[in-house]
């Protein structure tokens, strides 16, 4: 295994030097993270970490933020607009995306948005699935995506290290340094995204609860009423033809005039 390791990252080492050299360079970065936006592509997360490889772990975060907004808000736009069935059928397939697009049909705000942009959510299939959610406006969309691109400073800064930790010339302490701060960030980052995810699944829960309720108080709660054994037994006999209650001549004369 470490064998193996060493060998990825020796490639990945002489791929990031190569790349460095190009003069088109950045753009084919830019290009590569920029569709992988779009629904159903994948591989967003190697192209970040290549990106902080190539252009280290600050100057590869413009590149990657840009990228990132770019793509993914272009994305929106196409699947909310051209490929709106898609769209629909993107956030019918998944649990959650059919969960918070509830949320978000009665709540469009930036602070929602950007919590739901914080999750551990598909990247590609996020941005065409979000699109179906109906009255969500492409600018807060925007504005999620520009507050949250710092998150991204997190994939160039392994990145960064990993190509670090390939290199020969670096004491073995200095490496074993690389290792702790990766496994620190990469705790850190976990640790905050599953604090984020849980107080969404927390509001989805509320969401459901709340839903429960009115429908309780506008249909009524017809378990308790077979539980309890107070069933009203309607009978035909006591209708007429126009399903008008037929009173007795009795009572009928008991009543004032």
């Amino acid at each position: 295994l470490l064998v193996f390791y060493k060998k990825l990252i020796g490639s990945l080492l002489v791929l990031a030097d190569k790349w460095h050299e190009l003069s088109y360079g950045r753009l084919l970065l830019f290009t590569l993270v920029f569709f992988v936006g779009f629904p159903p592509l994948i591989g967003f997360l190697a192209l970040s970490m290549l990106t902080g490889m190539v252009y280290g772990f600050l100057g590869g975060w413009p590149i990657l933020a840009t990228a990132s907004i770019s793509g993914s808000f272009v994305s929106f736009l196409v699947y909310r607009f051209l490929l709106h069935n898609q769209a629909e059928r993107l956030i019918n397939s998944n649990e959650k995306f059919r969960a918070f697009s509830e949320i978000l049909k009665e709540d469009q705000s930036l602070l929602l948005l950007v919590l739901i942009r914080l999750c551990p959510l598909p990247y590609s299939l996020s941005n065409g699935a979000l699109a179906a959610v109906p009255n969500l406006p492409a600018l807060t969309y925007l504005l999620a995506s520009v507050i949250t691109s710092p998150k991204l400073l997190i994939h160039t800064f392994v990145g960064h290290k990993m190509k670090e930790l390939g290199d020969d010339k670096k004491s073995s302490s200095s490496k074993v340094f690389d290792i702790i701060s990766i496994v620190i960030t990469g705790l850190a980052a976990s640790i905050t995204t599953y604090i984020i995810y849980s107080r969404m699944q927390k509001k989805l829960r509320d969401y459901h609860s709340g839903f429960e309720v009115n429908d309780s108080l506008i249909f009524g709660n017809f378990g308790d009423d077979v539980e309890s054994n107070n069933n009203v037994e309607l009978n035909s006999a006591d209708f007429d033809a126009d399903n008008f209650i037929i009173e007795d001549e009795d009572e009928a004369d008991d009543q004032p005039q």
